[in-house]
């Protein structure tokens, strides 16, 4: 037998979580077999949640026709939005999601939806295609 696993079979099960090669990942292993992470209702409700921020990138796609008419510019010039959001949504995977390791993910999430929202509202009161175009990398 493996001296480092004697050692942390005698210790306290609250101690034994000492990460030591694989003893760690197996003592995790049994207790997530033994109940469950997430129950069925927070499953749905976070599939359904990433669902819908996830199709935040799409959801300009059937308004380019009447922003271009809107905006007065051509239809062509306004399918850039789509670029926008996709843009937006690059550069918050590469500085955003590295802070969730850093920071207090709960205080993280609230600032990055708050900033959603503000960027939503802008969009509604965008007087110009600028400042729409640029509410589109926030959002």
């Amino acid at each position: 037998m493996i001296p480092e696993l004697t050692i942390i079979n005698k210790l306290p099960p609250k101690l034994r979580k000492v990460r030591l090669g694989t003893v760690y990942q197996e003592n995790m292993m049994s207790e997530a077999a033994s109940k469950p992470f997430l129950g069925f209702g927070q499953m749905l409700l976070f599939a359904t949640t990433t669902g819908i921020l996830a199709g935040n990138l799409y959801y300009i796609q059937p308004l380019l026709g009447l922003l271009a008419s809107e905006f007065g510019y051509k239809i062509t010039d306004i399918g850039y939005l789509t670029t926008c959001t996709q843009i937006g949504y690059a550069i918050g995977i590469l500085f955003l999601v590295p802070l969730g390791d850093v920071l207090n993910r709960r205080n993280l999430l609230t600032c990055v939806m708050g900033a959603n929202v503000c960027g939503l509202l802008v969009a509604a009161l965008a007087p110009n295609y600028a400042v729409f175009a640029e509410q589109q990398q926030i959002s």
